[in-house]
C-alpha cells in the first residue's frame, strides 16, 4: 500500500479528528477566497460581494468550530461524557456561520474593505464587523478561557475495599 493510504487506516476513526477535519475545511475555505481577487474594481461588485459572504461565512466558521472542539475535549476530559450528536455540532458551526453570514446583506454591507473584499469599512459596515465577527470572535474565546480545568471537579475517593470483619477472642 501507499505510505498515505496505510497510515490512514492504521488510525482509527476518532470523533475528535473529525471535527479538526471540518475545521480545516472551513479555513480552507476561508483561504480560497483570497484567490478570488482583492480589490473590488479589479474582480467586479458581484464578486466582490460574493467573496465577502464566502470569507465571512467560513471565517465564523473557523471559530465556531473551534469552540466545538474545545467543548467536545472538554467534555471528554473532564466531565467524561462523549457528545454524540453531530447534527447539532453541524448546526451551530454551519449554520449559524450561515445565518449569521446574511445579515449585512439586509444593508448592501459587502463590498470593498481596505486590501479586500469582506463587509465595507464605512457605516453601517463597520458595526457588521463587530456583530457578525469580532464579538462573536471574543466570546468564543471568553468562553474557552472560562471553562473549568479537571483540578476544578472533584475527584471521587478511591473504592475502598472491604474489611472481613473478624471475631474478637
Amino acid at each position: 500500500r501507499a505510505p498515505l493510504t496505510a497510515s490512514l487506516t492504521a488510525v482509527p476513526p476518532s470523533r475528535h479528528l473529525e471535527l479538526v477535519v471540518f475545521l480545516a475545511i472551513s479555513d480552507i475555505g476561508s483561504n480560497m477566497t483570497y484567490f478570488l481577487g482583492h480589490r473590488a474594481e479589479l474582480v467586479g461588485e458581484g464578486l466582490c460581494t460574493l467573496q465577502g459572504m464566502t470569507q465571512q461565512f467560513f471565517e465564523l466558521a473557523s471559530v465556531l468550530w473551534t469552540v466545538v472542539i474545545g467543548l467536545t475535549l472538554w467534555s471528554s476530559v473532564v466531565r467524561q461524557v462523549k457528545m454524540e450528536n453531530r447534527a447539532a455540532m453541524h448546526g451551530f458551526a454551519w449554520g449559524t456561520s450561515f445565518i449569521i453570514m446574511l445579515l449585512p446583506l439586509s444593508t448592501d454591507s459587502y463590498g470593498p474593505a481596505g486590501s479586500w473584499c469582506w463587509i465595507k469599512d464605512k457605516m453601517p459596515g463597520t458595526v457588521w464587523r463587530y456583530i457578525v465577527f469580532y464579538v462573536p470572535l471574543w466570546l468564543a474565546f471568553a468562553w474557552v478561557c472560562y471553562l473549568p480545568p479537571p483540578s476544578h471537579y472533584a475527584t471521587p475517593p478511591p473504592p475502598t475495599i472491604a474489611q472481613p470483619s473478624h471475631p474478637t477472642p
